[in-house]
């Protein structure tokens, strides 16, 4: 197998050297695997700022995590250190005359926050924010004040709330699941929760991580039931099977801590 080499620094040819990436892989001469890493890479080196459009600032502390609804593709939720939370409509723009003196910038609507220190608010920092996969009505966040709240969007109040014993880490709900609604939750703790909304509760633990915090979750995006977790110590990544809970199906050790995992099997 050839190594790609899309010329980074060559921009003129990168165009072509994709297309003669894909040419080598149709012809064998490269794996699927190594030419779906190499074009991501290389578009992912020319991400830029973008001079013409920009985000209404919201005056909060530092944004620890976002997520896009996945049913309109519009709302763009943030979730911040400081406790805060805010909604702005990628659909919605705005020329902003003081945008930094910037000319022909358009700026993204700020929809609603919940300010620091609101009574529905977190106290401590947000870890993970994440829309209810089928209603923009519904969201939810977690962060290191142990909690974990799902929030009815139209009124911006705490729906319900889940205690924890350590810092809630991250959390993370199936985009494509129909027949259950979990939740799967990482803490200080080994133990991997899975919330049950409808129950009220958690309803079941997970336990394959020997020691140490949880800090990545994330189910499939294919298979409802399939689950991947990943634990601070040792690198270790869990792959489980929600049908098949007393045990996990595969462990990888990784290279690098699993601060956030990207699942798509």
């Amino acid at each position: 197998m050839k190594t790609l080499n899309f010329g980074l620094h060559h921009k003129p040819r990168s165009s072509s050297s994709i297309i003669h990436g894909i040419a080598s892989q149709r012809s064998g001469l490269v794996a699927s695997l190594q030419l779906q890493r190499a074009i991501n890479s290389f578009f992912i080196k020319q991400l830029q700022l973008s001079r013409h459009k920009d985000v209404e600032t919201t005056n909060s502390g530092a944004v620890n995590d976002l997520d896009v609804d996945n049913t309109e593709q519009r709302y763009l939720l943030s979730g911040c250190s400081d406790g805060s939370i805010a909604v702005h409509d990628l659909q919605q723009l705005y020329e902003d005359e003081h945008n930094s003196g910037a000319l022909d910038t358009l700026t993204y609507k700020l929809v609603c926050t919940v300010s620091a220190g609101n009574r529905n608010a977190h106290k401590r920092s947000i870890e993970t924010v994440q829309w209810y996969p089928l209603d923009t009505g519904i969201f939810t966040s977690s962060g290191t004040d142990r909690i974990l709240k799902i929030w009815d969007a139209n009124r911006l109040q705490t729906a319900e709330e889940y205690s924890f014993s350590g810092i809630v880490h991250c959390h993370h709900m199936s985009p494509v699941a129909t027949k259950h609604n979990l939740v799967a939750v990482g803490t200080d703790s080994s133990v991997v929760k899975l919330v049950d909304p409808r129950a009220g509760s958690a309803t079941h633990c997970l336990r394959g991580h020997r020691e140490g915090a949880v800090r990545a979750v994330r189910w499939s995006n294919k298979n409802e039931f399939i689950l991947a977790t990943g634990g601070w110590i040792k690198r270790v990544c869990l792959i489980w099977s929600y049908l098949k809970e007393k045990s996990y199906l595969r462990k990888l050790l990784l290279k690098v801590n699993p601060f956030m995992m990207f699942f798509d099997d």
